[in-house]
């Protein structure tokens, strides 16, 4: 079931436009930074990590894992990930190389908060209120009880349900995020409490409010945060961990199987991607003609399963959806 309706954008409100996106970039490149503020758990999280504020307020997280730099890069081709299919609900982000001497890092002694010169953060929009409890976010009961009983969530079963078009735009951008972290094959999120449940033979941990996924408290629009472990150290954990990693690899294809509801912009980009020669060089190509510091950022291992895993899961994902639109027939 694809979804293109109208109601359902205007519900869940609008992220940076292009053009917005575009003066974003400039604009965090360009201004130096004002103040660097220590972290907490729900607001940039790390002990490495801060809270910055640019000359002209802008806000941000900075991310800092050097040496694990596969998490500043993991959180890039994340981000230019949703752009290729046109999701506006994942923080926008840039990359900075630390330089005492630089116009934007000039003011601060980078070696007091132990950041070492020449490293590469990435400055990460921030979302105002993203460290609320009005912000957190439950899984659908549609979704929760479709993956308990094995049963897919689409139009025929929810033909009887008479929902509100904040419940169906919640649906949607659900579908929108599974798709998305099954892609990137993020553990952090959905995944990591569904690795809690099963660890901990507690179904009721499902219930609780999703980790690194938040709400809006002005619209009902759903925000896909800390996405630093996508697509290099997520596979990684799925394709070297052993067992382990074969767990969460089940995990992703239960939540994608559950689902069925996808709107139509993204289903299409699904397609338009899968259909280039190489899916992992499309998304590179698009990310570096954003971000001019892509390739300066060290690449691990990890970036060799990158190349040959993404595609395999996008393919993963085009028949998925093929296979949703073929019980509508």
């Amino acid at each position: 079931m694809a979804l293109n309706n109208v109601s359902i954008s205007q519900q869940k409100g609008k992220g940076l436009s292009n053009d917005q996106f575009s003066s974003w970039t400039e604009n965090v490149r360009h201004q130096p930074v004002k103040d660097l503020k220590l972290p907490t758990w729900n607001k940039c999280g790390r002990d490495k990590n801060r809270y910055v504020v640019l000359k002209d307020g802008t806000a941000l997280c900075a991310r800092y894992r050097h040496p694990l730099n596969k998490l500043v890069l993991g959180e890039v081709l994340s981000f230019y990930l949703s752009k290729l299919l046109k999701m506006d609900n994942v923080p926008a982000v840039v990359l900075s190389q630390l330089n005492q001497s630089s116009h934007q890092w000039n003011q601060h002694n980078l070696t007091a908060v132990d950041w070492q010169t020449d490293q590469y953060v990435a400055l990460i929009q921030w979302i105002p209120d993203m460290d609320t409890r009005q912000s957190y976010v439950y899984m659908p009961s549609q979704i929760l009880e479709g993956l308990e009983s094995k049963s897919v969530v689409d139009v025929v079963s929810l033909a009887d349900d008479n929902l509100t078009p904040t419940v169906l735009s919640q649906l949607v951008q659900w579908g929108s995020m599974i798709i998305y972290d099954y892609l990137t094959a993020n553990y952090d999120r959905v995944g990591s409490m569904q690795d809690g449940a099963f660890r901990e033979k507690d179904p009721s941990i499902l219930k609780e409010h999703i980790r690194n996924l938040r709400k809006s408290v002005k619209t009902s629009k759903l925000w896909l945060i800390d996405n630093e472990s996508g697509l290099l150290d997520a596979y990684d954990l799925l394709y070297k961990s052993g067992q382990n990693g074969k767990q969460f690899v089940t995990f992703h294809q239960q939540m994608l199987q559950t689902m069925c509801i996808f709107e139509k912009p993204l289903v299409k980009a699904i397609r338009s991607l899968h259909n280039t020669p190489e899916p992992y060089q499309t998304l590179e190509n698009f990310a570096r003609q954003h971000e001019p510091l892509l390739d300066q950022v060290p690449k691990d291992n990890s970036y060799s399963l990158f190349k040959t895993m993404f595609s395999k899961r996008l393919t993963d994902v085009y028949e998925w959806i093929q296979f949703c639109q073929s019980r509508q027939l």
